[in-house]
């Protein structure tokens, strides 16, 4: 079910992805495929591949300041909850989280 209001909140702006990051966080990692990950949450907005080969991260927005609306009161940042995979390993490394400044 997380799947489907995460992938209605594509643009990250009506808060759903921000609260299901904090769930998604605590999550154990040690049994979730890449397919599995994007059958539930979608195509990422960005995909990162980490220094020296050590993985690729599926970087998912929770909070995107650049859709919200011009006059919108919002700090110039854009929140994401990102899912490392090895190169090799069929399951998930790691989550973290992070923002970029905008």
């Amino acid at each position: 079910m997380v799947g489907y209001f995460w992938r209605l909140d594509s643009l990250g702006i009506n808060g759903f992805r921000l609260l299901a990051s904090d769930k998604i966080l605590n999550s154990q990692v040690d049994s979730i495929e890449k397919n599995f990950l994007f059958e539930e949450l979608g195509k990422p907005n960005q995909i990162w591949e980490k220094p020296f080969g050590d993985g690729v991260l599926y970087v998912y927005h929770t909070y995107d300041v650049s859709k919200l609306p011009k006059d919108f009161d919002a700090p110039l940042a854009c929140g994401y909850i990102a899912f490392l995979f090895i190169p090799g390993s069929k399951y998930l490394k790691s989550i973290e989280e992070g923002d970029i400044d905008m």
